[in-house]
C-alpha cells in the first residue's frame, strides 16, 4: 500500500516548483504586451530600442508595481523560462506517474486514467488541493502540518523513528 504521508509531503516538495514556473509562464504571456504599451506610451522617438529596457525609456505613472516589475526584468523571466521550461512538463510527468502508480498500489489502476486530464488541470491551474484530490482521493486527513503524527508521536505502534528521521534529514538534497 502506498504511504499517504510520504505521498503528500513529496506532491508538497514539488508544490513551490510548479508555483515558480507557472509563474514564469503567465509572466512571459504578458511581456510583449506590457513592452507594447509602454513603447506606444512613449511613441516613437525611441525606435533604437523596441526589445527592452534603457535610461531613455520612462515607465508610464499607471502601470501597476506588478507590471512595471515584470518589465524590467525581462530578460531575466526569458532566460529562467528557457533554461526551466521543460522542468514544467517533466514534473507534470513525475505528478502523472504518481497518480497512476497510486491507484496500481491500491488495486484501483483501471481508474486511473480517468482522473489524469482533470490532475493535469489543476497543474495548469496550480490548484495544489486539486492535484491532491486528484491522486489520493479527498482531503480528509492531508492538511499541511509541521511534522507527519507518525514522527511526532514516536513513529507507527511505537517505535522510535527518531534516528530514521535524522538520516532522512541529514541526506544531501539533490535540487538545486
Amino acid at each position: 500500500m502506498p504511504n499517504e504521508d510520504s505521498t503528500y509531503d513529496f506532491l508538497e516538495l514539488l508544490q513551490p516548483h510548479v508555483e515558480h514556473l507557472l509563474s514564469l509562464t503567465q509572466q512571459d504571456v504578458i511581456i510583449d504586451a506590457i513592452q507594447e504599451l509602454v513603447h506606444a506610451e512613449i511613441g516613437s522617438n525611441d525606435n533604437s530600442n523596441t526589445t527592452g529596457t534603457s535610461m531613455n525609456i520612462v515607465i508610464p505613472p499607471w502601470l501597476t508595481k506588478k507590471y512595471v516589475t515584470i518589465y524590467k526584468n525581462y530578460k531575466t523571466i526569458k532566460f529562467d523560462l528557457k533554461h526551466l521550461g521543460k522542468k514544467l512538463e517533466y514534473i507534470t510527468g513525475i505528478i502523472t506517474d504518481l497518480h497512476v502508480d497510486w491507484h496500481k498500489l491500491k488495486g484501483l489502476g483501471h481508474d486511473s486514467q480517468l482522473m489524469i486530464p482533470n490532475i493535469l488541470n489543476s497543474i495548469n491551474q496550480g490548484d495544489f488541493n486539486g492535484i491532491v484530490v486528484g491522486i489520493m482521493g479527498s482531503l480528509r486527513q492531508y492538511n499541511p502540518v509541521p511534522l507527519p503524527t507518525s514522527l511526532s508521536e514516536g513513529g507507527r505502534n511505537g517505535s522510535n523513528n527518531s534516528e530514521t528521521y535524522e538520516n532522512m534529514t541529514s541526506t544531501p538534497s539533490l535540487r538545486k
